[in-house]
Order: structure tokens, then sequence, then C-alpha cells
């Protein structure tokens, strides 16, 4: 009797094939993430950088450039060039407000050398500081403006008011000497001289059309001299009401 053997099973494909799909797979999904990553938005990249490493670092502008570029192999820390134009941009407008603020400080001067004022004007950096005597704004021992004062100082603000885009303050100092008061309205030279700044920026305030926000009063009493209190004429010096316009920076 014959006896019919069994076939031999085909063999099974070999698992490496299986294996190999698999990785080709991933490397496909890999390297389309890749492709997907060199155009992503720079703005989200960055936090995602920052959310794994806790550092920011500079995104380059360019779309067409790789974020594969650089030393960590992620990003480009080099600065880009839209850095550099930014700077460009404000050293020119930095250069523009330091040409007005020269051109404040000229029409100034010349304002007082054609009225023959008795002020001083003088520039130091990012401020100019206008000096005006006390016996041109106020009689003695009071705090209100005189009808010279009061035209003298309509024309400081007309000149200052067209430059009033570039000055971030405007500061009116009071000064007195040393000889004390004490009167009805004041205790001591601290409130005449506060009182006297105070007036003055009250006049910058309501007939410049200033911005409160910019405007700052200081009283300094007999304690700013700037000449010798022992003689008349050092206490005339220190007698003064001074604006200071700080420009931008």
């Amino acid at each position: 009797m014959r006896i019919n053997k069994p076939k031999p099973q085909e063999d099974a494909p070999d698992e490496w094939i299986v294996t190999y799909s698999d990785m080709v797979t991933l490397l496909l999904a890999f390297f389309v993430l890749l492709f997907a990553f060199s155009t992503v938005d720079a703005t989200k990249w960055k936090k995602v950088v920052e959310s794994f490493t806790g550092e920011i670092y500079i995104i380059e502008s360019d779309n067409s450039s790789s974020i594969l570029e650089g030393d960590l192999g992620i990003v480009d820390k080099s600065e880009p060039p839209v850095i550099e134009a930014v700077s460009e941009v404000d050293n020119a407008t930095n250069q523009k407000i330091q040409e007005n603020f020269n051109e404040l400080y000229d029409a100034l001067v010349q304002y007082n050398m054609q009225n023959g004022m008795q002020m001083q004007v003088m520039m130091d950096g990012p401020e100019i500081r206008i000096r005006l005597s006390n016996h041109l704004l106020f009689a003695s021992a009071r705090a209100n403006l005189n009808n010279k004062a009061r035209e003298t100082l309509t024309e400081i603000t007309v000149i200052v008011k067209k430059y009033d885009g570039i000055l971030k303050k405007l500061i009116l100092e009071g000064n007195t000497d040393n000889l004390p008061i004490h009167n009805e309205q004041f205790r001591d030279n601290f409130e005449l001289s506060l009182e006297r700044a105070l007036t003055v920026l009250y006049f910058f305030k309501y007939e410049g059309d200033f911005s409160p926000q910019k405007l700052v009063p200081l009283g300094y009493g007999e304690f700013n001299p700037i000449a010798d209190n022992d003689t008349v004429a050092g206490r005339a010096k220190n007698r003064r009401t001074d604006i200071v316009l700080v420009k931008v920076t």
C-alpha cells in the first residue's frame, strides 16, 4: 500500500521584510515632517524650541531658508537681516530727533539775542536748560507772574511747542537764595520755590497746552545754589527758575 507523504509546507515570508517595510514608512514620515518644519511659522517654532530647551533662538525670517542650519542642527542663532534694518531705521530716527533738538536750541538762543532777554540757554547732552532770573518773573517773596513774565513765557511756549513731539519731559525747577522767608503765604524757601515752579508749570499746561504727563515741578529752595549766597550778586544768581527740556531717547 502506498502511503502519501504530506507535501512540504511552503516557506513563510521572511520576517525581516515586514520590519524593513515599517522602517521605510517611518523614514518617509520623518522626512515629510522635516519638510513641513522647513517652512514652519517662525513664531510658533520659537515657542516649540523654548518649551523643550528653555532658551530662545532667533529664527531666520526668510522662509526660503531651512531652519536646519546652525550649530544645533535646528535653528540659526545668527542675527537676521531684519534686525539690522530696524537698527538703521532707529539710527535715522535718532539723528532726526537730534537735528530737531539742535533747531530748538538755536531758536531759543536767537529769541534771547533778538529780544535782549536776560535769560540763559544751555544745552547739556539730552537737555536744554532755560534759566530765568526770578526778578523777571516774580515780585519779591511772591509766586504770581507779572505781565512781562507772561509775555516772555508765551514766546517761549510758542517756540517749544513746535518741537513738542521730540520732548520727553519739561522739568520746572524753582530756586531761592538763603535768606529766610516766612509770611502769610509761605512757610519757608522750599514752599516758595515749589510754588513758583508750579506757577510756571500751570502756564505751560494751560497757556502752552502741554501734556501734564510731561510736566514735572521741583522746588529746591535755597539748597541748589549756583553761586555764593554770602554776596548780594551771588544771591541774585541763585534766585532763579529753570525750564529743563528733556528730549526723547
